[in-house]
């Protein structure tokens, strides 16, 4: 981290939470934060030109827009501003292995991967109680996000991008979330 701010670390770590499960090379993920001017400004470059990079921006810029939303959600929590900056990793690509040992999880370890990182991510992000379950079928999971109120569109929309992108990147043809709002006795949050 470029600045020893405790106030940055929560926001560096959240971000690397999501983006490390996006990326085929976590380890050559690089986060820095910094306050500057009252807002929290986050830093990211996937340090693997060819695969890392590409894999943070996403088609059109989606899974970078996703995240910097998701990133204002969780600055919203604590009334911070936030700015998320994707860093242009550098030239030379790093040499890795060709295969993520994650490619050899079975179906069930990797829906509870995915239900923990979305309960994480709920939880730092969503002011109200939520439930989170999984189901698989023919390579497609299916995340089911219960909540008591009704969540922002950006933020869901986010959510669906992210983890559309990391359940690619674990293998997986398809990821869907389904929230459904549900009475408050219903739900405790996760």
């Amino acid at each position: 981290m470029t600045n020893s701010d405790s106030r940055v670390e929560p926001y560096v770590n959240f971000v690397r939470r999501i983006a490390s499960q996006m990326i085929r090379f976590p380890g050559k993920l690089a986060i820095e934060g910094r306050i500057a001017d009252d807002t929290v400004v986050v830093e990211i470059s996937g340090r693997h030109e060819k695969e890392d990079h590409p894999k943070l921006v996403g088609a059109a810029g989606k899974n970078i827009l996703a995240l910097t939303r998701l990133l204002a959600a969780y600055g919203r929590q604590a009334r911070m501003r936030t700015v998320l900056e994707l860093m242009e990793p550098p030239g030379i690509p790093v040499k890795g292995p060709l295969l993520d040992e994650d490619e050899q999880w079975d179906r069930k370890e990797r829906n509870t991967e995915l239900v923990l990182l979305l309960t994480n991510v709920c939880c730092e992000i969503l002011p109200f109680q939520f439930s989170v379950d999984a189901a698989s079928s023919n390579g497609c999971t299916y995340l089911r996000l219960r909540t008591t109120e009704r969540m922002e569109p950006e933020v869901y929309n986010s959510l669906c991008v992210l983890f559309q992108a990391i359940g690619r990147s674990k293998g997986r043809r398809r990821v869907v979330i389904d929230t459904i709002p549900q009475p408050n006795e219903a739900l405790t949050r996760s």
